[in-house]
């Protein structure tokens, strides 16, 4: 509420983004960019609680209305944010975060290993392990592939991904 306004107020730059919420006291000569992930509160409300899923539908929705910009992280997520939203999808810019190995290996400096990293919050409505029973399967076929998790716990769900692991 404070901080990004006053920062733009005193650096003064052309674009600002955020994520899910835009700020509430906006500079007129700046353009806002939003991104927002997705509206799977409004999708799958029972796994939300109703302060969660108000607060949002709300906050995210004024958002998505009143930015200069707005951008989401896959075709799904802009059809359903332009559904409940009532946004025009084409003014919905999809932003994938993922690479593509074969045109951007030059441009990272890892070695490539082989593995698929998770980063997600440990929590029930990620299904951490349907995720965990699903890869245990591919090991069969390729006993070198590596899952990494990365994320923090939420509800308890993070111990039921542990015991999985060492199963």
């Amino acid at each position: 509420f404070y901080d990004i306004p006053s920062l733009v107020q005193k650096i003064k730059p052309k674009y600002v983004h955020t994520q899910n919420i835009i700020c509430m006291w906006r500079e007129k000569s700046v353009k806002y960019h939003v991104t927002l992930f997705d509206v799977l509160y409004e999708d799958f409300p029972d796994l939300f609680n109703l302060t969660y899923r108000l607060i949002r539908s709300l906050i995210f929705k004024y958002s998505a209305k009143n930015c200069d910009l707005l951008s989401t992280c896959s075709h799904y997520s802009s059809k359903r944010i332009s559904h409940y939203y009532g946004i025009d999808p084409e003014k919905i810019f999809v932003i994938n975060g993922a690479i593509n190995l074969s045109k951007d290996m030059n441009m990272i400096k890892i070695k490539y290993e082989n593995y698929i990293l998770f980063v997600s919050r440990f929590e029930k409505r990620k299904n951490h392990s349907e995720l965990i029973n699903a890869f245990a399967k591919y090991l069969k076929d390729d006993p070198t592939l590596k899952l990494i998790l990365v994320g923090f716990e939420i509800d308890g769900s993070k111990k039921q991904s542990k015991y999985l692991v060492d199963e």
